[in-house]
């Protein structure tokens, strides 16, 4: 269970003090780190998005308000780096995977799995196919499946439209599903 970061914290963090900064760190590593590797596609993308998560943390610590939770202010201030991160690099990043994947979809429609429980994987199965779906499929699947946004606040933060977000994490889902099964059978 993760220990909570008290107000303390955060305004000594506020006060640039190093001893502060790196004991929250290490207090967040874990939640956050299973965010980064959630959404990134590899585990060096994991550490920057981790990295410039805390950088900007710390950079926006002193706007943070007593009456908040710090744990909540902590999680959303982020969460929104990340995506913050990932959206910049959408230009290069998000289209070309995603040609890639649907190229790849096209040449592989090998049969079909029956549905996965998902408590059947181990973690390491999951991430991997977390972090082999398209960049979009990636960050909605995150965002609406683990992170429970619901599709109008998925649509708000990734600036797309619902229909777009709802049909996105259809085959989000979809791919993920395969994927876990196809990894599951090549693991057996």
């Amino acid at each position: 269970m993760n220990q909570r970061v008290d107000i303390a914290l955060l305004n000594e963090c506020a006060k640039g003090l190093p001893d502060a900064q790196k004991q929250l760190i290490e207090l967040q590593f874990v939640p956050f780190m299973t965010l980064c590797k959630r959404y990134a596609k590899s585990n060096a993308q994991a550490n920057e998005l981790f990295q410039a998560g805390f950088l900007e943390i710390f950079q926006y610590v002193a706007d943070f308000k007593d009456k908040t939770d710090p744990d909540s202010w902590l999680y959303e201030c982020f969460l929104k780096s990340v995506i913050r991160q990932l959206k910049n690099n959408r230009a290069e990043y998000f289209i070309t995977t995603t040609i890639r994947h649907d190229e790849k979809k096209t040449e592989n429609t090998s049969a079909q799995h029956p549905p996965a429980n998902i408590n059947d994987f181990d973690t390491e199965i999951y991430f991997s196919a977390l972090q082999q779906l398209p960049p979009a499929f990636r960050a909605i699947f995150n965002l609406s499946v683990i992170d429970n946004f619901p599709i109008s606040k998925v649509s708000e933060i990734l600036e797309i439209s619902e229909y777009s977000a709802a049909n996105t994490l259809d085959r989000a889902k979809n791919e993920f599903i395969r994927t876990l099964l196809s990894q599951k059978f090549a693991h057996a």
